[in-house]
């Protein structure tokens, strides 16, 4: 017996490392190819290479350089397939191998110093916003007129021209956290600078808001909630939707702070409750709503749970919840926004395929990030299976599943706002995260989910930079 674990030990540990070696390959093949791959390409098509790689391209005559770019770019990604693909053999292998043996009872949570948690944290974030600093245009949809508009609340009060175009009023109105963050940057660095610097921001604010969230749930630090890197860059972003990004951060930690402050008194919680529904208000009212949202499911059914011990204690509770929502319904009232409640609502059609449609919300528009977003996803889906289980915080089944039947039921448009269902799934998704708990049956499995954590992140900057220096070049064509 003590043989055969000694060699079951041994067989997955190997299979273990022939999957990190896949991922190493693929990551020196993607590194090689966005190093000397174009050079290489070039040398080949105008025949300055060897004479034997010269001969690799036929019909010169016929297709332009740019067909070879493209060629040689399909292959290099369906080899990093082939190679992904096959990294995922090996947990199969490893389970076989420990089938035949008594599973471990015991679980591994991994937890971690708040040094530790912090380095990790800063580690994540700066390989997230290297795409982010690698350009001069950041090509995100709505960006420039998020930056256009910082420049007039900024330079309006010295510039004529921009007087006679524009006039500027209340500032009582809803999705304003980039405009009013920017007009505070601005006084301190240039708008391109300031405009970096908020969508680096939002994505701080949305990592440490996971983790905040996760915190608050589990009473301990665990380096689990940073696998919601995996999607800060998603559909969203790339719309350019920066305000309702910024406000997904801040929900994470206003949902957290509710749950830190659920034992306080009453007053104190319908302030500091207030404040953070308000902050919601001025950066995104989808966020606002989510808020609203789980909230009610949090305190429904914290609330059944005290009814038999105290019915009062139960309706104050509910009381608390709800009252901290007068307040920015009042400036919601008070807003221009609210003239546009006239303009209907309506739902994508055919209804169940739009909801599909809109999880690829939660991909990054690059086929070759998605590749390896999907294949890391799976690879955790497997090891999870397998290998361990995961939770979710008792506490938040009724607000998860108020958030799960919203995005169901929202409209594709309302307030003269679309694509309002199309956001739903990448705040789902964070809250969710948050409010989950990973244990593995050993923390050799966590070393390796790690690991994959790590090559994933590396990857996707690498990817993103280099499709975004070529956006970058085209958009510079146009100046």
């Amino acid at each position: 017996m003590h043989s055969f674990k000694h060699f079951s030990d041994g067989f997955c540990k190997r299979n273990i490392i022939s999957s990190c070696l896949l991922w190493i390959a693929a990551l020196i093949l993607l590194l090689s190819y966005h190093h000397w791959g174009p050079t290489l390409i070039s040398d080949i098509y105008y025949q300055k290479s060897f004479s034997f790689l010269n001969g690799l391209f036929e019909g010169r005559d016929s297709q332009s350089l740019d067909f070879y770019y493209a060629k040689s770019a399909h292959l290099i990604y369906a080899t990093i397939t082939i190679l992904l693909s096959l990294s995922l053999l090996p947990y199969f292998f490893a389970y076989a191998a420990h089938s035949r043996k008594t599973l471990p009872k015991a679980y591994y949570r991994a937890d971690i110093s708040l040094a530790a948690g912090l380095m990790a944290f800063c580690l994540v974030f700066i390989v997230s916003i290297i795409p982010l600093n690698s350009v001069e245009y950041v090509p995100l949809l709505d960006y420039p007129f998020h930056i256009a508009r910082a420049y007039i609340l900024n330079f309006w009060s010295g510039i004529p021209s921009l007087q006679d175009r524009y006039d500027i009023q209340s500032f009582i109105l809803p999705n304003m956290g980039m405009d009013l963050s920017l007009l505070l940057l601005g006084k301190f660095l240039s708008i391109d600078a300031a405009g970096r610097v908020f969508v680096s921001l939002t994505f701080g604010i949305m990592l440490g808001g996971c983790m905040f969230l996760y915190t608050r749930l589990y009473k301990h630090l665990s380096l689990w909630p940073l696998v919601s890197s995996f999607f800060l860059f998603n559909g969203i972003l790339l719309l350019g939707f920066v305000n309702y990004l910024f406000g997904i951060g801040l929900l994470l930690w206003a949902i957290g702070l509710w749950i830190q402050i659920g034992h306080m008194h009453p007053w104190v919680r319908f302030l500091i409750g207030t404040l953070a529904a308000t902050a919601l208000f001025f950066a995104h009212l989808v966020a606002l709503g989510l808020y609203a949202i789980v909230v009610a499911g949090y305190e429904l059914q914290r609330s059944a749970g005290t009814f038999r011990r105290s019915a009062r204690n139960a309706a104050t509770d509910l009381a608390v919840g709800a009252a901290i929502f007068l307040l920015p319904l009042l400036l919601f009232l008070i807003s221009s926004t609210a003239g546009e409640a006239e303009s209907g609502i309506s739902y994508a059609k055919p209804f169940v395929l739009k909801k599909l449609i809109a999880l690829n919300s939660l991909l990054s528009g690059n086929s070759l990030v998605n590749l390896l977003q999907l294949t890391v996803i799976a690879r955790y889906l497997l090891i999870v299976i397998l290998h361990g289980r995961l939770q979710i915080a008792r506490p938040m089944y009724l607000a998860l599943t108020f958030l799960a039947i919203s995005y169901l039921l929202l409209p594709s448009q309302a307030l003269s706002g679309g694509l309002l269902d199309y956001r739903i799934p990448i705040a789902i998704t964070f809250i969710t995260i948050g409010c989950t708990k990973l244990e593995l049956r050993s923390r050799a499995w966590h070393q390796v989910a790690l690991i994959g954590m790590a090559g994933f992140l590396v990857l996707r900057s690498i990817a993103l930079s280099h499709n975004w220096s070529r956006d970058d070049e085209v958009i510079k064509e146009y100046r």
